[in-house]
């Protein structure tokens, strides 16, 4: 926003170099005192009587065309001839026209002039004294929302019939408003006139297309569906199986006293993870004794100890040698862990 950034700017006209943006209108009640930025477009022109609820999931166009009419609401207060016209474009349907709906175009007459044309005023957005903006649009949906245009259409018979804004016709919608183009360095106007911004640079020329793309959100009508083909468990070839053994370790290493695994202060435990499913495991002092040896024959991947001998006593604080054998494919296999232990105290505050 408001797309300065784009490629090929001074490219979106036939007629003229001039690149156009769109912006909030100017205007004192701007959120940050600035009507060039962001959060002032989204506070002012995305409409607290409607705006997302409205707006989403749609996406938008304006259409810069001849023959097109709204309704010069504050000033004339009557359907006047205007040079766009405002579409919803369905869903992600950029151009499938048979879901578009026509819109009512609303404008103020900022300059007061009975035209819907550009301004001798410089916009915020851009820094300088010229970049001119147009007059405020509004968007209000028709009565008739079927596809097409047949709700514009019946809105402006009812407004030529009776002179007037059609508002019989109106419907309950009014999605965006405050909405201007202003032209990116079209011409000074500090001196309050337009005399510098050349006439072909004074709006978007007819063929022009304003196109609002908006997220998506998921709809009570939206069906996803997804295939676990190919994603079950698979049996692990004879290399992976091997290399797997680099995995397997001890937690905590080293053991200082206690783990998140022991439910009181005289129960010690310690657990082997990533461990195969058949193993033997034997635990050595560092001068070669046999301090114990488990099985393990289980298809959990994590296996406990609690510290102790073969005669089920506890072990010494020290440095331990783990050597870890299995079988994969007829053939011993083998891992070897250190192992740190500081034993704790066992303080009893119960008797």
């Amino acid at each position: 926003f408001p797309g300065t950034g784009r490629a090929d700017r001074a490219r979106q006209q036939s007629t003229g170099t001039g690149a156009w943006h769109i912006a909030t209108a100017m205007s004192g009640a701007c959120v940050t005192g600035t009507c060039g930025d962001y959060a002032s477009f989204l506070q002012r022109s995305i409409t607290g009587r409607g705006g997302w609820p409205q707006i989403m999931p749609y996406d938008w166009e304006i259409r810069f065309e001849d023959g097109a009419f709204g309704v010069d609401w504050w000033t004339s207060g009557i359907f006047t001839e205007v040079p766009f016209s405002v579409w919803r474009t369905g869903i992600s349907t950029p151009d499938d026209t048979s879901d578009d709906v026509r819109y009512i175009a609303v404008w103020l007459d900022d300059n007061g002039n009975g035209v819907f044309d550009m301004i001798a005023s410089d916009h915020d957005s851009s820094g300088g004294a010229n970049d001119p903006y147009t007059d405020w649009i509004y968007v209000y949906s028709p009565n008739d929302m079927s596809a097409g245009q047949s709700g514009y259409d019946t809105w402006l018979a009812t407004a030529q019939s009776e002179g007037s804004d059609g508002g019989s016709t109106w419907g309950s919608e009014n999605p965006m408003g405050r909405l201007v183009f202003y032209g990116w360095n079209h011409g000074d106007v500090s001196d309050g006139t337009l005399d510098a911004v050349a006439a072909q640079d004074r709006m978007p020329e007819a063929g022009t297309v304003f196109r609002f793309s908006t997220t998506k959100p998921n709809q009570p009508a939206d069906v996803f569906s997804f295939s676990t083909d190919g994603l079950g468990a698979q049996a692990r070839d004879e290399g992976q199986q091997i290399a797997a053994l680099d995995d397997i370790g001890i937690v905590p290493n080293p053991y200082k006293g206690a783990s998140s695994y022991e439910v009181s202060q005289l129960v010690d435990q310690v657990r082997f993870t990533n461990m195969p499913d058949q193993a033997t495991i034997r635990i050595f002092t560092l001068a070669g004794t046999l301090v114990r040896t488990l099985e393990k024959n289980s298809a959990s991947a994590m296996f406990p100890w609690d510290l102790s001998t073969e005669d089920n006593l506890p072990i010494a604080s020290g440095m331990y040698i783990i050597h870890i054998e299995t079988n994969i494919e007829g053939k011993t296999q083998e891992k070897v862990l250190k192992f740190g232990v500081v034993k704790k105290r066992v303080q009893l505050n119960a008797y």
